[in-house]
């Protein structure tokens, strides 16, 4: 949540709701990221069972949802801080850490979309995986050129710069930050497209093509959620320097921006659940086959053998014929 001080809301309603939300926000922070907490660690745990899945439990998955989880927890704490914070110091501190929180959500986010739906990728565009590194490093210098021009931008309406100054403050850091959001809409729309396509490419109901079946469904559902949180940032920030609605809808995007990456940490959870799932029944699938093949194997060797004594048995007999028919 991006905000300065109380001054810049057009009238004490605005704030004194800005201030009721945050607060609730906050604490359905913390209980949320503690239930996420418990269900990755359960589902960590049960990897652990399995010796050949005990690997795993730290994939850079896993590592980069307890990340997005503990991040989001400071950047909402760093939220209230800012709240009850007394000095301009204090509050532009708290601001700036807080956006660093932001900004980081972003990029993991990012990061984990990509890395979870690399398998797909790599099934359906190949070509693009060598230039996605790259894509990666413009995409963080271009945030931290976001977050320099937002923190001067906090700076200029906490200490009163220049009326030139603070529109130039103010051009750059809002040109950065659309341009952030668009990069981003376009590769969430780019990694929708993709998991479309392998739906409707792939009928097999193998384990493999399953589990990747998996991934897209739940791939879209988190790029849509992405893309509603992304659009209540900028409606947010955009209302709260401007705020041309109803107090309502002022506070849902508040809601939006604030809850965005709870929803979309959900998301991934209930998607490695379903994974979880897929490998069970993949493994259920191929005892199957190998009790199948097993079952096959021993009837053709009771065939065979038994193929086997009916000709030894005919042989003497066929013998003693041949020597009374000579006879």
């Amino acid at each position: 949540m991006n905000s300065t001080n109380s001054t810049l809301f057009p009238t004490d309603s605005y704030y004194d709701g800005y201030l009721t939300v945050g607060a609730q926000d906050f604490w359905i922070t913390i209980v949320a990221s503690a239930l996420q907490l418990t269900i990755l660690g359960y589902l960590m745990y049960t990897k652990t069972k399995n010796p050949q899945t005990r690997r795993k439990v730290y994939s850079a998955t896993n590592t980069l949802l307890l990340l997005m989880i503990f991040i989001n927890c400071m950047t909402i704490a760093f939220n209230a801080l800012y709240v009850g914070a007394t000095t301009e110091s204090s509050m532009l501190a708290y601001l700036s850490l807080s956006y660093v929180g932001t900004l980081s959500s972003q990029c993991l986010i990012i990061i984990y979309s990509w890395k979870r739906g690399r398998p797909v990728f790599h099934a359906m565009i190949p070509s693009i995986e060598p230039y996605l590194p790259a894509f990666f490093v413009l995409f963080g210098l271009l945030q931290a050129n976001q977050f320099a021009w937002t923190v001067m931008q906090f700076c200029a309406s906490a200490f009163s710069f220049t009326e030139e100054w603070t529109n130039v403050v103010d051009g750059v850091t809002n040109a950065l930050s659309v341009t952030v959001n668009v990069v981003m809409l376009l590769f969430d729309a780019l990694v929708t497209i993709v998991y479309i396509l392998y739906l409707r490419a792939m009928k097999s109901d193998l384990p493999d093509v399953a589990k990747l079946k998996v991934i897209s469904r739940y791939g879209i559902a988190s790029c849509f959620c992405m893309e509603v949180w992304l659009i209540g940032i900028v409606l947010f920030n955009y209302w709260f320097v401007t705020p041309t609605v109803s107090i309502f809808w002022f506070l849902v995007s508040l809601r939006i921006y604030d809850f965005g990456p709870i929803i979309y940490v959900f998301l991934q959870l209930a998607m490695k659940w379903s994974l979880q799932q897929e490998e069970v029944r993949g493994e259920k699938m191929k005892r199957e086959r190998i009790e199948t093949a097993r079952i096959v194997s021993t009837r053709g060797t009771s065939v065979a053998m038994r193929t086997s004594v009916i000709t030894m048995a005919e042989k003497p007999e066929k013998s003693r014929m041949s020597r009374i028919m000579s006879q």
